[in-house]
Formats: C-alpha cells, structure tokens, sequence
C-alpha cells in the first residue's frame, strides 16, 4: 500500500509540474499578444558558431592523462592502506582512484590548452 502512494505522489508531482509549466507559459503569450508585442523572441537568426577541429593527439593526451590519474589512484589507496590498515578498503579505493581519475583529466586540460596556445 506504501508503495502505491509514492507512485501516486510521484505521478501528481510531475503531473503539477508540467500542468504549471505550460499554463503559465501560455499565459505570458496571452499577455505578450494583448501588448502587442512579438512572439519571436529567441528566434533571431545568428551567426553560426565556426566548427572545433578534431584534435587526436589532445584527445590521447586526455585519454592518457585519464588512465594515469587512475593508475597513480590504485597505487595511492593500496599504499595507504598498508600503511593505515583502513577498514572499508573498497569505498577508499573507489574515492581514491575517481580523485587520481580526476586529476588526471584537469592536468591534460591544462596540457591540452599548452598545446593549443603553442599552436595559435
């Protein structure tokens, strides 16, 4: 019966959300139109954006840079462990490595942007 109740709520949530959400939205076109005012707004037409190039060797210097921080990360949480004997050595390796995998992609960011300012 619990479980019926949070799908009930979920579905009336969403529901209101939604029901909220394009009401009020017609509304404000109502009002625009009684002013007189255009509806185009956000539609003007823009320059398009010039296209990024592909860059192989930025990506394998992120996608190394990557595996690296993950590599550094297994070592760190092992050595730690050993060290200060951790008792729930898996979530410690898994926030380990996940901080080392993250350093690892901000370091090729910057080395990639090294890279591109030596090109320009």
């Amino acid at each position: 019966m619990g479980v019926a109740i949070i799908f009930v709520a979920m579905f009336a949530s969403a529901f209101g959300i939604f029901y909220m959400f394009f009401m009020t939205r017609n509304k404000e076109r109502m009002v625009m139109i009684e002013q007189g005012n255009s509806l185009s707004f956000g539609k003007e037409k823009r320059e398009p954006r010039p296209r990024r190039t592909y860059n192989p060797i930025k990506f394998a210097l992120k996608f190394g840079m990557f595996l690296i921080g993950i590599g550094i990360g297994f070592v760190v949480a092992i050595l730690l462990d050993q060290a200060f004997m951790i008792d729930q050595i898996e979530m410690f390796i898994i926030g380990i490595v996940f901080v080392f995998g993250g350093l690892g992609l901000v370091s090729g960011y910057i080395l990639g942007r090294k890279i591109d300012q030596k090109d320009q």
